[in-house]
């Protein structure tokens, strides 16, 4: 009884909603094909049992030694094989058509969604399930939509054209089908509930193990630095003993539904020979149509053989169709499809802005100004909020209560990618295309050769390009980090810009090439507005004001000068040379 439960469970296939879901929204956006695609698979099923049926009648009439039409029967024939023959060519064709677009349209409403995904909601996913999804799923959603259900379908149609046929020759064999081929569904229920159990594992290991291998090679100098290699390789073993498991069941359970199905279809034509013998010495039947049954009666049980595969496609539907849900629904940056507006991009100023997530208050009610042109420097200890707020500036970061606004609007309002084409931002991470140097700097814009030659030598990157003049590749690791940061710095400055942010911008560099490059910076410029945090005197000396953060709240604000000499914090600072040498300051605190 148990069985017979979860057989008539796997007969409802119309209860995997998501995966019918996303199989209808493909035919939808595909409806050409889909309909011409079910044309020729009509044509097909309908073409596909004639030969059976003419050769049949050609046995018949040749016993008789009849001549008259068996001509015309012959070319039938000819025309039938080759028909069916073209109708194939045309049907791959369709198939190949369809699956480069369903593949590139599912893979590109992916990665649109993913790309304008808000940030915070992207880095708390997994890679290797991004990755997944990009690529098996999307080929297997490809396969299942434009391969397997047309074939399940075909299957289906010749079943139904095969069946109309048999009734037409010798209706009893009917009933002996009817007996003999549901008996294909016995082991149904077990068998796709330990195909489905593989499956689901095997997709879980593969994006295990891809989301360990990215993150394993992205951070090798650490486990080489930490000894953690065999760690690492005994991690990844793991994940492949479990896909050597998964695949071991997999394959068991699809060979254990194999073996009956290879027993009915040796029993089936032998119970047709049986029953159609006795009807051909009783007269009833000639030597043709058993020819013409024995080749039709298999046709009957294809459907019902490829039902486990085709229920087992649906269901992986089903899972991958749900985390096709879950990035397709991500949040959006809200204000990425605002109309532009004329503004200017040159202020900011934060009205009662706080931000709390799962470690905590982040951000506790601040509010601040700075106007066009203001060099601001944020400082305060690691985990005060100084990053969170720059891409608060840009919309990267959304706050909780509070109000964040440039030129004077609130950045809710104000399309998210001109607010980012106007102030440009530099982060700690600094990320290095495979591409060449020269490509890496003009990135982000279209400036020309000479300017990325200029702006190459002004950053002391002349011996860098010469020395990697083709595409990085495999030579991206002999960039050194503070190469790196310049390159990203470059990157940044080529293109036009209203207000510059910068994270740390200069970490990586020795205290020569760092005063080169500020002052570089800040050169260029000069009119606009830049706002960056420092850990260092030397870096807080290029700012007008600095913005003194402490535990999420603005602990002070004010000229350069004046903030360092009143807290306790800088005094660290103060004790170095640089500061003693009142050189250092001009009106206003700025170098």
């Amino acid at each position: 009884m148990r069985n017979i439960k979860r057989i008539t469970e796997v007969m409802k296939i119309w209860n995997c909603k998501r995966a019918l879901g996303l199989l209808k929204q493909i035919y939808r956006e595909n409806l050409f094909s889909a309909v011409l695609s079910l044309i020729v698979i009509i044509l097909l099923a309908v073409v596909g049992v004639m030969p059976s049926f003419l050769i049949g009648k050609i046995i018949d009439m040749a016993a008789a030694g009849r001549i008259d039409g068996l001509f015309m029967l012959n070319v039938g024939l000819i025309l039938a094989l080759g028909g069916g023959k073209i109708l194939e060519i045309t049907q791959e064709y369709i198939t190949a058509e369809s699956s480069i677009s369903v593949a590139n349209s599912l893979t590109d409403r992916i990665m649109e969604r993913l790309m304008h995904a808000e940030t915070a909601w992207l880095s708390g996913q997994k890679r290797g399930e991004i990755l997944q999804a990009v690529s098996d799923d999307v080929e297997t959603v490809k396969r299942i939509s434009v391969s397997t259900l047309p074939q399940f379908l075909y299957m289906l149609l010749v079943a139904v054209t095969s069946t109309v046929t048999i009734a037409r020759v010798y209706y009893p064999v009917l009933l002996v089908a009817a007996i003999v081929y549901p008996l294909y569904l016995l082991p149904l229920g077990k068998n796709s509930r330990m195909q489905e159990n593989a499956e689901r594992s095997l997709r879980d290991v593969k994006a295990k193990s891809r989301g360990f291998i990215i993150e394993t090679f992205e951070n090798i100098k650490d486990i080489k630095i930490y000894g953690a290699e065999q760690a690492s390789t005994e991690v990844f073993g793991g994940l492949q003993e479990q896909w050597s498991e998964d695949i071991k069941q997999k394959y068991v359970a699809v060979n254990m539904f194999k073996s009956v199905p290879r027993v009915l279809a040796a029993l089936g034509p032998a119970l047709v020979y049986i029953f159609a013998g006795i009807a051909v010495i009783h007269g009833n039947l000639s030597i043709g149509s058993v020819v013409t049954l024995a080749a039709l009666l298999p046709k009957l049980s294809e459907p019902i053989r490829a039902y486990s595969g085709f229920y087992i496609d649906i269901n992986v539907v089903e899972k991958i169709g749900e985390k096709f849900q879950q990035f397709l629904s991500a949040p959006r940056e809200i204000q990425y499809d605002l109309p532009e507006r004329e503004m200017a991009f040159d202020t900011v100023e934060f009205a009662d802005v706080s931000l709390k997530n799962e470690r905590g208050t982040v951000l506790d009610g601040i509010s601040f100004r700075i106007e066009k042109g203001e060099k601001i420097a944020i400082v305060g200890e690691t985990g005060c909020g100084k990053t969170t707020l720059l891409k608060m500036i840009v919309g990267l970061v959304r706050p909780n209560a509070g109000t964040v606004m440039v030129g004077g609007e609130n950045i809710a309002e104000i399309n998210c990618r001109q607010l980012r084409e106007h102030i440009r931002v530099i982060l700690q991470e600094n990320y290095v295309f495979d591409s060449s140097i020269v490509k890496n700097m003009g990135y982000l814009s279209d400036c020309s050769e000479a300017e990325i030659d200029e702006m190459c030598r002004a950053l002391g990157l002349e011996e860098v390009v010469k020395s990697n003049a083709g595409d990085l590749g495999e030579n991206l690791n002999t960039v050194s980090g503070g190469e790196r940061q310049r390159i990203n710095i470059g990157r940044s400055l080529l293109c036009p810009f209203d207000m510059l942010l910068m994270d740390e911008p200069t970490s990586e560099l020795d205290p020569k090439m760092e005063e080169t490059v500020m002052d570089f910076i800040f050169e260029t410029a000069k009119e606009r507005t830049v706002i960056y945090t420092a850990h260092k005197l030397k870096t807080l000396l290029y700012a007008d004001k600095i913005l003194y953060l402490k535990k999420g709240k603005i602990e002070d604000f004010g000229k350069t000068e004046e903030v360092i000499r009143r807290n306790r914090y800088f005094e660290k600072y103060t004790e170095s040379a640089a500061f003693q040498d009142s050189e250092q300051f001009v009106e206003g605190g700025a170098r």
